[in-house]
């Protein structure tokens, strides 16, 4: 990267003199599609590599010292501790204990097949998975040691040559991790590509956008617009609380008896009530097909109160509030509209030296862009001639 900017400055220092800049021309970048699919094609051809003989062989030994330590563990199921009847009952709790979460997690484990570096990356990763869990286990029964103390030598010699041979054949992949390193980073710069490029567009949109002419609005004119629509807002507010109040405590009645009816009715009945509890004034204004259901379940379980939500008055002040909720909404949906009129207005009424100022900054910010987009695809280039060849 410091190579690239070093190469800015020269080119600066040449068009400042009026030297002529001779620089060899750079072969065509591939499309960011041919990089993908090469970049996928080395992954495929790391992923079946296989691993080498030495490494193989370490790998072996840590297989063999798993199924040896599985044996080991098979092998202590039918030991009894010497030791006392209150202690025994302790000891073959925390030994089945330690065999059930030791044998789960090896046979869990699978073996590589063929030895490629993805199988043996992958299987050292349940390796280490596995001395943590026999780590965690044998913390937890850390008295099993005084019980079984030569069985359980034997298991943690075997947990610490496992230990060693997983951190040795780890090194030996390392001559593998340089190229997926480099995958990495030109995977990460093409998706940095691929931003930048939104970014880019994004900003020769807002370009042309500031450019628009600016127009001229009645700023009293709008302003009493906006004024007139809020307070007509605030009428219907104040009329929409009065009646919902009168809804609420017309209503009222009801709470107590259905309280207690939804305590012993079905289910279905149950979930009506809870539904109308929620919110009452939702729930008479919107729920037609539950609120029939309603008044089915007042008219079988309340008979004094069964015509209560047919009074003609509560009918007419039900559909005054939903009148008024629609007519709120339109207001609201107007209100809006004015002020964004309002706020296209401001926009558009910036000085014509403020826009070139801004146009300036975007144009500034595009170079920018662009000239990153261009860094990005010569250290793909770089990684693609020299790394991954």
């Amino acid at each position: 990267m410091h190579n690239l900017n070093l190469l800015k400055i020269i080119r600066n220092i040449f068009r400042k003199e009026g030297v002529e800049e001779k620089i060899e021309e750079k072969p065509k970048f591939k499309s960011l599609k041919e990089i993908k699919e090469k970049i996928e094609s080395e992954e495929r051809k790391l992923s079946s590599e296989k691993i080498s003989g030495e490494a193989k062989v370490k790998v072996k030994e840590i297989i063999r010292n798993i199924k040896n330590i599985e044996s080991a563990l098979n092998r202590l199921k039918n030991k009894i501790p010497d030791t006392n009847e209150r202690a025994m009952a302790i000891a073959l709790h925390m030994r089945d204990n330690f065999i059930k979460r030791g044998t789960k997690s090896i046979k869990e484990m699978k073996a590589p097949a063929e030895f490629t570096y993805e199988e043996v990356e992958e299987y050292l990763s349940d390796v280490y998975k596995l001395l943590v869990v026999f780590s965690k286990i044998i913390k937890e029964n850390r008295y099993l040691l005084s019980f079984y103390k030569e069985e359980l030598s034997e298991i943690m010699e075997m947990l610490k040559q496992i230990t060693s041979e997983n951190d040795e054949v780890k090194k030996m992949l390392e001559e593998n991790e340089e190229r997926r390193k480099n995958i990495k980073i030109i995977k990460k710069d093409i998706a940095q590509i691929g931003q930048l490029k939104e970014k880019l567009s994004l900003l020769k949109s807002n370009i042309e956008k500031v450019k628009g002419p600016v127009i001229e609005t009645d700023e009293k004119e709008i302003n009493k617009e906006l004024s007139e629509a809020k307070e007509k807002l605030k009428k219907i507010e104040k009329d929409e609380n009065k009646i919902d109040v009168e809804i609420i405590n017309y209503v009222a009645p009801l709470n107590k008896p259905l309280r207690k009816i939804k305590r012993t009715c079905k289910r279905e009945n149950s979930k009506i009530i809870e539904e109308y509890f929620e919110s009452p004034l939702n729930f008479l204004i919107a729920e037609k097909e539950a609120l029939e259901r309603l008044k089915r379940i007042i008219r079988e379980n309340i008979k004094e109160m069964k015509t209560i939500l047919e009074n003609k008055k509560l009918k007419e002040r039900i559909k005054e509030a939903k009148a008024l909720r629609e007519k709120r909404s339109k207001i609201a949906a107007e209100i809006k509209n004015i002020e964004n009129k309002i706020e296209i207005s401001e926009r558009k009424k910036m000085a014509r030296k403020e826009i070139e100022k801004e146009m300036n900054r975007r144009r500034e910010k595009i170079r920018e862009i662009e000239e990153n987009i261009e860094e990005k695809k010569e250290e793909i280039e770089q990684l693609l001639q020299n790394k991954l060849k």
